[in-house]
């Protein structure tokens, strides 16, 4: 929750969080990202989600994010 005290007290947004769990580790050692080998787990969504959430921001600035960013 650190992450999201700082945000909030500095009044930046908070894009998201995703949980410590070992095999996001391993599989990034491994050279495959968490959201390669389980794309629709838990926290390939996270990471998703937090993509999201800085899409959104950047977009809200009046300019879209260039280049164009999509997400499936």
């Amino acid at each position: 929750g650190g992450a999201r005290d700082v945000a909030t007290s500095d009044n930046i947004p908070f894009l998201g969080e995703v949980p410590l769990d070992i095999k996001i580790r391993e599989n990034s050692d491994n050279g495959t990202p968490i959201v390669m080998s389980e794309p629709d787990g838990e926290h390939s969504k996270k990471f998703a989600m937090i993509a999201r959430n800085l899409i959104d921001s950047v977009n809200v600035l009046g300019k879209p994010a260039a280049p164009t960013i999509t997400m499936n």
